[in-house]
């Protein structure tokens, strides 16, 4: 019967709007942050894809035009080494 009262005591407290409309705007607030970081992870995952196939079109274009073959992996790691 004490854990009862003590249970019902909180939730009176946290029923009164100067604690649940603050937890509601946290919530919300914490709802919109991940979403906006999803967002960004899936556009970034996206933008690096499309990336890496713009780059093997134009390596591909280079060894064309050019009398030299570029190793792909000699390639990435200068790429790499740009990026950081």
């Amino acid at each position: 019967m004490l854990l009862a009262a003590t249970i019902r005591r909180g939730l009176a407290r946290l029923a009164k709007p100067q604690i649940l409309f603050p937890l509601i705007a946290a919530f919300l607030l914490a709802v919109i942050w991940g979403t906006t970081f999803g967002t960004i992870r899936v556009k970034d995952a996206a933008a690096a894809h499309a990336a890496a196939g713009s780059t093997g079109v134009l390596l591909s274009a280079y060894e064309a035009l050019s009398s030299t073959p570029v190793d792909p992996a000699a390639a990435w790691a200068a790429a790499a080494s740009f990026t950081r």
